[in-house]
């Protein structure tokens, strides 16, 4: 008979699920390139969140090329993380050039594959403006003067229902404030794009891998909920689902997460069973840090 997967892997430990950099955290092993995390993100229907697929790959590959920043990361989900087991990092040295460096890394979770990832590294400090780059577009009105996700789920508890409410409080190291407040997330929206500003509930370190990890993290935060804002009622509608197939991360500045990011999404396309998501982070003052996209799988 199989045991319970606590039991089988041992006492997993208790931490306090507001602190990111928790969950952010790789611990060494006896292994050459290979890291364990014990404490896992949960999303909304209680599975391994995607964004800590994408900020313990992208860690992993860090720490086995010291002196280079990423600037390109393209993950694959492979299958769901599930609670109560240690999940592994395997990192596959593929190359390390003058400038430029790749990785691969393997999310292993109980013998199997769960993420795949392709990580590139540059030696090259970013400490140049850019030549041009696309304005974000709902810096005002500024993270002050709107209400947070868990104002609104209180708000709407009662049209939320008791899982939906439950399921909204479960990720509770990020702070959400959505610039269109509920349109979009809880009611109909009458487009495919929404807006939030994020920020982690306690501070990260200055550490260069948690301060990435961070942002790769946040990433994966509401990307692909455009794909569906425009075509159901909300959160409460139980008939549709989605289900995350890669993720595409592009980082164009070193990372500020000591103060609120605004995150600007939208689903150019979505149809015939999939949805493509793509977004952009930016600095309260307007500096692009990084670029997203991502395709899900509609049911």
């Amino acid at each position: 008979m199989r045991k319970p997967e606590q039991e089988q892997q041992g006492e997993i430990p208790h931490w306090n699920e507001a602190e990111l950099e928790a969950v952010l955290r790789l611990d060494a092993t006896d292994g050459v390139d290979r890291f364990v995390n014990p404490r896992l993100s949960l999303n909304m229907s209680s599975k391994l969140f995607g964004g800590q697929f994408i900020a313990n790959t992208l860690s992993a590959a860090m720490l086995t090329a010291p002196d280079t920043l990423p600037r390109m990361f393209q993950g694959v989900f492979l299958r769901p993380g599930h609670a109560g087991i240690p999940i592994e990092l395997q990192v596959e040295r593929v190359h390390d050039g003058t400038r430029l460096t790749h990785r691969r890394v393997r999310m292993i979770q109980d013998g199997r594959a769960i993420f795949s990832a392709h990580v590139y590294l540059d030696a090259t400090p970013i400490d140049q403006p850019p030549l041009h780059e696309h304005a974000a577009r709902h810096l005002q009105p500024p993270p002050e003067d709107l209400v947070d996700l868990e104002h609104l789920r209180e708000r709407y508890r009662e049209r939320l229902g008791p899982e939906m409410h439950r399921r909204l409080g479960i990720k509770a190291a990020v702070q959400v404030r959505p610039v269109q407040g509920a349109h979009g997330l809880i009611e109909r929206s009458s487009e495919s794009r929404l807006a939030l500003w994020m920020k982690p509930v306690l501070p990260v370190s200055p550490d260069p891998v948690i301060r990435y990890a961070a942002l790769a993290y946040m990433s994966d935060y509401w990307l692909c909920w455009p794909t569906r804002s425009a075509h159901m009622d909300g959160l409460m509608d139980p008939g549709h689902r989605m289900f995350s197939l890669d993720h595409a991360l592009w980082f164009h500045a070193p990372p500020s997460v000591d103060d609120w990011l605004l995150y600007e999404v939208e689903s150019p396309q979505a149809g015939n069973g999939y949805g493509l998501g793509r977004g952009a982070m930016y600095r309260r003052d307007g500096q692009l840090l990084a670029s997203t996209a991502q395709q899900v799988l509609l049911a």
